[in-house]
């Protein structure tokens, strides 16, 4: 490069900055040894893990985040965390703990006497992700977003970032089912969920193709899972009116209080109602 007077001049890379290139842009693991390089009697003899001196507390790492709080690691995506996707294959150990060969975590590169308050934010609405933090201790984020503790949610898509997941814990998360009262053959749900590990919703309400109570076209139009609350209205009401007469269908409606409605028409709780033949569209179904 050029100075202002025209004249060739060299451009200085330092350690952290040939390591930073050789991560991002090769996706190599670099290992920073504990001391500086020797063989130059100016050399620094502050060692590589000292290049960041903020503490993130966002749930993000890196360059432009700083280090996770202690014990944590920073993955390859840039978040902090403490399952093996980001203590292990392409973490990055100059901003956190890393898991060595030896399946032991070092000690965190990041200075001594930070705040140990949690670094991500923790998600009070029932969602995770980028835009909305960490589910709340137990719970998984699934890859749509969502928290909850059943394989939907554990499985296959877990965002390991932003919760448990089953593929990196070493047990799956105790599954908490809501404390209801039966009022037909499914119970129904006090916290928001819905489902076959939860229950069906509270009358009015209708159950999205994720699992949540709602009233609004989100809950109630494509994906709404009948079986587990109303379908196909909105703002509380459905556009299927509700049977008085016992019988049930296009012609007389919907059934009353969670029953399901048969294959010849008849509200009802036992299986001659809610199993093989059952209409979903009609009442609840097993």
């Amino acid at each position: 490069m050029r100075n202002a007077a025209g004249k060739e001049s060299s451009c200085v890379c330092t350690d952290r900055d040939v390591k930073t290139l050789l991560t991002y842009k090769f996706k190599l693991n670099v290992k920073t040894g504990s001391s500086s390089s020797s063989g130059s009697s100016g050399g620094s003899s502050s060692s590589g893990s000292s290049s960041s001196g903020k503490i993130s507390s966002d749930g993000r790492c890196g360059p432009d985040h700083g280090n996770c709080p202690s014990g944590q690691c920073c993955s390859k995506y840039g978040y902090c965390g403490t399952s093996t996707d980001h203590c292990v294959k392409y973490c990055l150990s100059e901003y956190g703990s890393c898991s060595g060969s030896s399946g032991s975590t070092p000690t965190s590169t990041k200075k001594s006497g930070a705040n140990s308050s949690t670094a991500a934010t923790t998600s009070s609405g029932g969602r995770c992700g980028s835009s909305y933090g960490h589910c709340p201790s137990g719970q998984c984020c699934s890859k749509y977003g969502y928290c909850g503790t059943t394989e939907a949610y554990c499985g296959k898509g877990c965002q390991s970032e932003f919760g448990n997941c089953t593929s990196s814990t070493s047990a799956k998360p105790a599954t908490t089912k809501s404390s209801t009262s039966s009022t037909g053959t499914l119970k129904v749900t006090t916290d928001g969920h819905c489902g076959p590990n939860y229950g069906i919703c509270p009358s009015g309400k209708c159950c999205s193709k994720y699992g949540y109570c709602g009233t609004t076209d989100n809950y109630c139009g494509v994906g709404c899972q009948s079986s587990y609350g109303q379908c196909n209205g909105s703002n509380g009401s459905s556009s299927v009116k509700i049977s008085t007469s016992g019988k049930c269908g296009k012609d007389y409606g919907r059934c009353p209080d969670n029953k399901c409605c048969s294959k010849y028409g008849y509200c009802g709780t036992t299986d001659a109602y809610c199993t093989k033949g059952c209409q979903s569209e009609f009442g609840v179904c097993k």
